[in-house]
């Protein structure tokens, strides 16, 4: 199980890994528009495909309604987790 803190920047012009912030947060551009938690359902999918896991394996564990989530990915090792994002 991975836990990480994720900024997003919503309303972009595509889905994108920025990096990592200077405080270790990963910086997550996303097309959709923070309403009705669209921002939250891209960011899931998002996730779910670049990490290869089930969108069931991801939970936002705080900010529902804030850029800076806490996501919790089940079924990854972190070792898994720093490989895949370091693609990007």
């Amino acid at each position: 199980m991975v836990i990480i803190e994720i900024h997003v920047l919503p309303k972009t012009a595509k889905n994108q890994i920025i990096g990592f912030n200077q405080d270790g947060s990963l910086k997550i551009k996303l097309n959709a528009v923070p309403e009705k938690g669209q921002a939250n359902q891209e960011l899931m999918e998002f996730l779910s495909e670049i990490l290869s896991v089930k969108k069931q394996d991801i939970t936002i564990k705080s900010g529902h309604r804030s850029r800076y989530k806490i996501i919790e990915i089940g079924n990854l090792a972190l070792s898994d987790f720093k490989a895949k994002i370091n693609k990007f």
